[in-house]
């Protein structure tokens, strides 16, 4: 065969390779991937103000009222949310070294546990009662507490590492009628949820990048402890919800996030939305069936938090479109009112409400 005949087989080769290639790549764009399925939308007018006072720690209850703490005053106040208007509750009476880094409301609203840290005096709790103005400092080995759901009882950890001493104790909220429900042999740090009825916790280890989170159930009564789940390394942000516990999980830390619904009764987890780095950034109602998430997108050249609404029973969500002139880069303490149709947010320390009632 002749050096022509080869060479013009060999382009016809070339160009059949081609067209096949081509129209192969014109079938393929056709095809739509179903992670690219686009997320339904529910239109609302934009956030609006609620308030201009500064909000730190804020914290909405069943009853509907928004309190919090104004660390420039060291106050605690509540806000109308219908009017907007700041309300003074009480002063608090924390020494100058201490820095409040969260408050843990009683479910009755009468009395609060303050966490404060302190270069130098390290973690302490306040027990505040509201009636009778009355701050008293717990013990110093008590790293984590959770209020029983009637308000009139909390399981606490006493962790005393020069003594090798690890417990989790019962007792009614300053420390009297003390009993002790557990001791553990490690000297590991639990974070306290509230369980799924008036006679049991669940106990989360703290994060670690090296090892799965263990999450015990602590049954107050019998005083045991059952291994309900071996998490994932770098779990972190618990909340419980209905039968829920809802979690943010890292695949490495820093890298991919997702929120996760694992249900405590059946086992099940399920991942409900990508790209969500906190839980300070996830509201959740109370049955645990409806979830709000505030992500951080690009549009154009501006990295603004946009929302979605998701039915975690169904896994299905929509994201909450308004227009706005004020791009919010800042979101976090994602709170829902009472009845599930306002989102209420905080955005460099100033409240807004939105609209999500279909």
């Amino acid at each position: 065969m002749s050096k022509n005949k080869k060479l013009l087989i060999i382009i016809l080769l070339i160009a059949i390779i081609t067209v096949i290639g081509s129209y192969w790549l014109y079938k393929k764009s056709k095809v739509v991937s179903p992670a690219t399925t686009s997320v339904p939308s529910q239109k609302t007018s934009a956030p609006t103000k609620v308030s201009s006072d500064t909000i730190n720690l804020p914290f909405l209850p069943p009853s509907g009222k928004l309190f919090y703490y104004s660390p420039k005053e060291r106050t605690l106040k509540k806000i109308n949310l219908a009017t907007g208007q700041p309300e003074f509750i009480s002063s608090l009476p924390i020494p100058p070294n201490k820095y409040v880094s969260d408050i843990i409301w009683s479910p009755d609203e009468k009395s609060l546990f303050i966490k404060t840290t302190g270069s130098d005096t390290g973690t302490t709790f306040y027990l505040y009662n509201l009636a009778q103005k009355k701050l008293s400092p717990l013990n110093s080995h008590i790293i984590s507490l959770v209020w029983l759901s009637k308000g009139d009882k909390i399981v606490y950890q006493y962790l005393d590492e020069e003594n090798n001493i690890n417990q989790l104790n019962l007792s009614a909220p300053d420390g009297s009628d003390q009993q002790l429900i557990l001791s553990f042999p490690q000297l590991v740090e639990f974070f306290l949820l509230r369980g799924l009825s008036e006679q049991e916790i669940l106990a989360a280890e703290e994060p670690s990048d090296i090892s799965e989170t263990k999450i015990y159930r602590i049954n107050l009564l019998a005083k045991t402890q059952t291994l309900l789940s071996q998490l994932p390394t770098s779990s972190s942000g618990y909340i419980v919800r209905g039968n829920n516990l809802f979690y943010i999980f890292s695949s490495s830390p820093g890298q991919q996030f997702a929120l996760v619904k694992y249900n405590l009764l059946s086992g099940q987890k399920s991942a409900l939305e990508m790209d969500v780095p906190s839980i300070s950034r996830v509201a959740i109602n109370e049955e645990g069936t409806l979830v709000v998430v505030a992500k951080q997108e690009i549009a154009g050249k501006i990295k603004s938090f946009v929302f979605y609404k998701i039915d975690s029973k169904k896994n299905q969500k929509s994201r909450i479109e308004f227009t706005s002139q004020q791009p919010f880069t800042d979101v976090e303490n994602l709170m829902l009112s009472p009845d599930e149709k306002t989102l209420y947010f905080i955005s460099e320390n100033i409240l807004y409400k939105l609209n999500i009632s279909s």
